[in-house]
């Protein structure tokens, strides 16, 4: 890890943790819950580490949220490989509404000095992953962060760190047809 990156990451902790109420969305493999997060401990994301780049004792997970369903939608499909479409079956688009204590909201990252290209980078996750161990190390709940998809805001979740009243609540799922039936 840079300087800067270590300098960026340290200036989190001048940043002030909110409450924040509201309804998010996720597209999930249908296979998982709606609110289980432990798929993302397999690899990591741009917000949490996982056990294919950390050690068991630096990884964590983090639920995948986003503030509106396009961005959701988006999220996933802009990380599918073209000739994988078949990929994009099986999922569930849920909302959840969201009352959490302490979210630190980096949705305007020039704030604490950081480009929001270089948060969001679409390969080099060096900054995002300094920032996710910054944020979980603090102890808070979720980030609010820019979509890479340009669409909206992500919400990321912590399930390990929720403080006592806080809580995710899952009003509705459902299944869209993300491709066309064969023949």
């Amino acid at each position: 890890m840079t300087d800067r990156i270590k300098r960026i990451a340290a200036r989190l902790f001048e940043v002030p943790t909110v409450g924040w109420r509201g309804i998010a969305w996720r597209l999930h493999a249908d296979r998982f819950a709606a609110l289980d997060a432990s798929g993302s401990l397999r690899y990591s994301g741009r917000f949490n580490l996982g056990l294919d780049l950390y050690s068991a004792d630096a990884s964590f997970a983090a639920l995948y949220l986003a503030l509106n369903a396009e961005a959701a939608l988006a999220e996933v499909i802009r990380n599918v490989d073209p000739v994988a479409l078949q990929d994009l079956e099986g999922r569930r688009l849920s909302e959840v509404s969201c009352e959490l204590s302490a979210v630190l909201d980096l949705r305007s990252p020039q704030g604490f000095g950081v480009d929001a290209d270089l948060l969001l980078h679409d390969y080099d996750y060096s900054l995002s992953h300094a920032v996710a161990a910054a944020a979980f190390g603090q102890g808070v709940e979720a980030i609010l962060v820019p979509s890479a998809t340009a669409l909206g805001d992500n919400l990321v979740v912590y399930p390990s760190l929720l403080q006592p009243g806080s809580r995710l609540t899952v009003v509705a799922s459902r299944t869209p047809r993300l491709r066309r039936r064969p023949g």
